[in-house]
């Protein structure tokens, strides 16, 4: 089986906590060590912690305020976006199939 290749372009992980105030976190580059240290089934949350997949553990840039998570990333030179709400989980392994308009 071959082994995907991952390139982060993007990845931000924060909140909107009003219309004009919001506290996120570019996390790019932690993003790109987590896939290329291997783990693709990557958990997102500040305090809960998942047995079952890897937890990303970025900082808190918005204590009291719900997060989530999204990213743009070439896997084998494709690219597809990737989100979530704090404690969910993606499977980057997991490709959604592009639609072509």
């Amino acid at each position: 089986m071959t082994q995907n290749i991952y390139m982060v372009r993007s990845a931000f992980w924060g909140a909107a906590m009003s219309a004009s105030k919001n506290s996120t976190l570019d996390v790019t580059g932690e993003l790109q060590d987590i896939l290329d240290q291997g783990h693709t089934q990557i958990f997102f949350s500040n305090g809960g912690i998942s047995k079952q997949y890897f937890n990303a553990g970025f900082a808190d840039p918005a204590p009291g305020h719900t997060k989530g998570f999204g990213c743009a990333v070439l896997v084998n030179g494709q690219e597809f976006c990737f989100a979530c709400a704090e404690g969910g989980t993606i499977d980057f392994a997991t490709v959604p199939n592009n639609m072509s308009a």
